[in-house]
């Protein structure tokens, strides 16, 4: 972790949308970590036991996809790179900048799929596990605002491609 972080200081990439993937997956553990607790100390109704279950598996998978992300967004960054010297019409720098606004667009969605299926836990949460889950979803809230801050500013490379009006229908669902 530290040669990463030096890395994210000192080099072109990892770049901002990949910290704030890894703060999101830490977001995504504290979540994980709540549910997991709730479950071993609160005696939930069969209901609600299930909903936070769900939310302890979601927790962990997302957990999962965000690390992937920040793997996902130097390949991205590294793309766009490598193309930089091309005409703004070449396919493949448009290609690039596509994969550049689809990745963030991804992370934004990951870590707002997590936070929608919150509420059961927001409600049942054990006590003194109550500040982690709060950091958890400030973490993913933070993720949510990175990736749409990086697709807003990528999507302008993108061009007339067919494929922007598909990107920013998803932004703005955002």
């Amino acid at each position: 972790m530290k040669l990463w972080i030096n890395d994210l200081a000192n080099k072109p990439l990892p770049g901002a949308v990949a910290a704030a993937a890894v703060a999101a997956a830490m977001g995504a553990a504290l979540f994980a970590k709540a549910a997991r607790v709730t479950l071993q100390r609160r005696e939930l109704d069969g209901p609600v036991r299930d909903e936070v279950q769900a939310l302890w598996d979601l927790a962990g998978r997302r957990q999962a996809a965000l690390i992937q992300l920040a793997s996902a967004d130097g390949h991205a960054y590294r793309a766009v790179l490598r193309a930089a010297s091309l005409p703004a019409s070449a396919p493949a720098r448009i290609s690039a900048w596509l994969l550049a606004t689809e990745t963030p667009i991804r992370f934004a969605e990951a870590c707002r799929s997590l936070l929608e299926h919150s509420p059961p836990l927001l409600d049942t949460c054990w006590p003194a596990l109550r500040p982690d889950l709060d950091i958890g979803i400030w973490l993913l809230e933070t993720g949510v605002r990175a990736g749409l801050a990086a697709a807003e500013s990528n999507i302008g490379s993108c061009g007339d491609a067919p494929e922007t009006r598909s990107l920013r229908s998803r932004i703005d669902a955002l």
